[in-house]
């Protein structure tokens, strides 16, 4: 796991919901240290897509199974926007050492 995963996953600005949503998306990952925080995002937006077009159609059921719980795109956007402020948050406080490309 990449060292910005884990200060995203730790980060206080978190809910228990994004942080639950991102532990099982790293059980996902389980078995590789190449994924991304970029890879995360991503299924999250896959799941946020597939909510948004049953909804479009007015599926009965749009909303996506996660483990034992049924979540809707908002619930999915909002995680993607903890997620976009935490990684900000911890970018903007980083020191820059331009010697090392």
């Amino acid at each position: 796991m990449s060292q910005l995963i884990e200060e995203v996953m730790k980060h206080e600005s978190l809910s228990n919901a994004t942080r639950t949503l991102l532990e099982i998306i790293s059980d996902n990952f389980s078995g590789t240290e190449s994924a991304t925080i970029e890879d995360y995002m991503s299924e999250i937006v896959d799941l946020l897509s597939i909510t948004e077009r049953r909804t479009k159609r007015d599926a009965s059921k749009s909303k996506v199974k996660v483990e034992d719980q049924d979540k809707d795109g908002e619930q999915f956007q909002i995680a993607l926007d903890e997620i976009k402020q935490a990684i900000l948050s911890i970018i903007i406080n980083k020191e820059i050492d331009i010697t090392m490309q």
